[in-house]
Parts: C-alpha cells; sequence; structure tokens
C-alpha cells in the first residue's frame, strides 16, 4: 500500500477534505476522510497498512511474486489481527465472560468454538449517535 519515504500514510492534497493552517504540513490520505480529524483513526490506519506492508514483504521473503496474490494475502492476514485484537483483547476488556458466551464470541483457540452464524442479511449499521460518541 502507498505510503511515505518516512513509512506514513501518503499525503492528500485534496483541499475539499483537509485544510490545513500551518505551511509544510500535509493532511493524509486514506479509506476515511475523517483521517486528519480523529488522531486516534489516523493511527490505526497508519499501523495496519505498515502491517499490510510488512506481511507483503514476508510474503515476499517465502517466494510469493503475483502483486495481486500479495496484496490479497497480506489483507487477509491482517483482517485476522484485527479480529483477534477486537475478540481477544478488546471485547474481552469491555464485556464479561459471560455475555461473551451468551453471544458466541468467546474465541478459546480451538476452531470448533469460532463464530459460524454469519448472516449477509443483517443489518450492521449503528446509529450515527453511537457512533459520534464512541469515536
Amino acid at each position: 500500500m502507498a505510503v511515505t519515504d518516512g513509512n506514513n500514510l501518503p499525503p492528500n492534497n485534496d483541499s475539499s477534505e483537509c485544510s490545513l493552517t500551518v505551511q509544510g504540513e500535509n493532511c493524509s490520505m486514506a479509506g476515511d476522510s475523517r483521517v486528519n480529524v480523529v488522531p486516534s483513526l489516523g493511527s490505526y490506519h497508519t499501523l495496519f497498512v505498515q502491517e499490510h506492508n510488512r506481511i507483503v514483504n514476508l510474503l515476499k521473503g517465502l517466494g510469493w511474486t503475483d502483486s495481486e496474490d500479495l496484496f490479497q494475502e497480506a489483507r487477509k492476514i491482517n483482517i485476522a489481527q484485527i479480529q483477534h485484537i477486537t475478540y481477544n483483547e478488546f471485547l474481552s476488556w469491555l464485556l464479561t465472560r459471560t455475555v461473551l458466551q451468551q453471544n458466541s464470541l468467546l474465541i478459546t483457540g480451538s476452531k470448533t468454538t469460532y463464530f459460524t452464524g454469519y448472516d449477509s442479511t443483517i443489518n450492521t449499521d449503528i446509529a450515527n449517535d453511537f457512533g459520534i460518541a464512541y469515536r
């Protein structure tokens, strides 16, 4: 994924998405225009873009050569890492073990404990109020 020489998110020169008051500063380009408004969002984007690129380099070292295959495999691994952090570290801090068990969110390492009830027809939108308050 594109990064600067300093391994940061690339600059965003679109003035409609970002306005700067300090000369010489750059806004960052990411998948979410709020990246320049919410510092933690910028940190997450930077971290996982860097992690994606690190994984690509590891895969290249294992002999992978096709750029699309490299991108997609690194993407899958990165998503798995994010899911692991979310389910094993974040939710276990936020919710009780009982709530995790009742909602099939507890992952113990055995493949049989992973959630298998995915339903693509469920509306996963969140209320705007929650989204604003939660960030």
